[in-house]
């Protein structure tokens, strides 16, 4: 099993969907989107919920751009979180099995977890590296994970 989300463990929910939507890459894209959908859902509760005040119920995305407008999401994490919201949702109403998507938002994922880790006090991890053998996957190892579906 890949290494790459390990730095999460002291956060269940986000450790939890990170490494479903990564077990799912390859074989089901569309629950691998669904489960980046809900790290970003995750993270923006807690954070919400963190906030002094805490930041209103409401929407994910109304949710998000509170705390965007608070100054506690900076603009890039903002616009990946967004990416995140976005086409997990699109997964939801419908199929989405581009494969090269999931990697891409894989790698959001991984961004926006560090920043958050950091954010917490803990050091920043390493790059993403998303399989089991500890070597990041390049864009034709990815390609040949497709072809092989």
């Amino acid at each position: 099993m890949s290494k790459a989300f390990d730095f999460l463990e002291p956060y269940a929910a986000l450790v939890r969907s990170a490494r479903k939507a990564l077990s799912y890459a390859a074989d089901d894209p569309n629950h691998a989107l669904i489960e980046v959908r809900k790290f970003g859902e995750h993270l923006t509760e807690r954070l919400a919920n963190a906030a002094t005040p805490p930041v209103p119920q409401g929407t994910t995305y109304e949710r998000q751009a509170a705390l965007r407008d608070r100054g506690v999401l900076p603009s890039d994490i903002f616009a990946a979180l967004d990416r995140c919201r976005r086409t997990g949702n699109e997964a939801v109403h419908g199929d989405q099995s581009d494969v090269r998507l999931v990697w891409r938002l894989l790698q959001d994922v991984h961004d926006i977890a560090s920043w958050f880790v950091q954010l917490e006090g803990h050091a920043a991890p390493g790059p993403f590296v998303p399989d089991a053998h500890g070597t990041p996957l390049d864009a034709a190892e990815q390609e040949r994970q497709l072809r092989e579906r």
